[in-house]
């Protein structure tokens, strides 16, 4: 976690090349925090009362599918058509 968002699973040689840096990246973009209380926020609110985002994202946790998961994404990074190809520095 030191060196890999837990969130996106980018690098933060990614971030600390191509953006204002990894500890940015983790403090506004992917709060983990903030997904672990939106998923609490889901597991204590009436299904009924959901709306479309919140039922899909609810059935994706209930599967064990994380694909609601900004994998290899960043606002940080910006729009940038390579995005895979900053992935492919991962180790």
């Amino acid at each position: 976690m030191k060196n890999i968002c837990f969130i996106c699973g980018l690098d933060r040689y990614v971030f600390d090349k191509n953006a204002d840096g990894f500890e940015n990246h983790i403090e506004r973009d992917h709060q983990l925090w903030n997904y672990v209380f939106y998923m609490y926020f889901l597991s204590k609110k009436e299904s009924t009362d959901y709306n479309g985002i919140e039922t899909e994202v609810s059935k994706k946790i209930e599967s064990g599918d994380i694909s609601w998961f900004p994998m290899m994404k960043a606002i940080s990074i910006g729009e940038q058509e390579d995005q895979n190809e900053l992935a492919d520095i991962v180790v």
